[in-house]
């Protein structure tokens, strides 16, 4: 119906540089992708994958990035996807925390209990990579991205299930197409 069950909600405290910005359901569990603050400040921040169980709506697993807790970054979760009993998820930032713009884009294979599988960074045209959008095709998914200094670049690359590229497009806000 679209109503609150007050039963089964859960009220997360999560200060302000906390998002989940897509959620899956999937067998049985909530998975989804965003970004945690590790610490105090806003360069602990890391990509996030969590698995919740909807019965309690208690986290099962967080996974916070493939930078270690102790070193700085700006890593932000945009999108995830589930295939073959696998996560793919994307997310973009300063792997070095130390500036807004100057940023990469990753794209990470994750099994269904949070193990990395794989993990590839794509270094865009541009200074300022944002990954928007997953979109599962039959033989791998295509990603949506923007060099966000600008924002009047787009990039539609795709990969295959293994994160290699297959062809990449760099679209600009005046129409103009050019390929790789």
């Amino acid at each position: 119906t679209g109503n609150l069950n007050q039963a089964n909600s859960k009220q997360y405290s999560l200060k302000s540089s906390e998002t989940i910005n897509k959620f899956l359901y999937h067998d049985g569990f909530i998975y989804g992708a965003g970004r945690y603050t590790d610490g105090p400040f806003p360069a602990q921040m890391r990509n996030t994958l969590v698995k919740i169980d909807p019965a309690n709506m208690h986290h099962v697993w967080v996974r916070l990035g493939h930078v270690p807790t102790a070193t700085t970054a700006r890593l932000y979760g945009f999108d995830l996807l589930i295939h073959d009993e696998a996560i793919y998820s994307g997310y973009h930032g300063d792997p070095d925390g130390t500036s807004t713009t100057n940023t990469v884009m990753y794209l990470q294979k994750t099994s269904l209990n949070g193990d990395l599988l794989w993990l590839k960074q794509y270094d865009l045209p541009g200074n300022a990579d944002i990954g928007l959008e997953l979109v599962e095709m039959e033989d791998g998914f295509v990603v949506l991205a923007q060099d966000h200094s600008t924002q009047r670049r787009m990039f539609l690359f795709k990969v295959d299930y293994s994160g290699n590229v297959l062809w990449a497009n760099e679209y600009r806000v005046d129409g103009m197409a050019q390929t790789d």
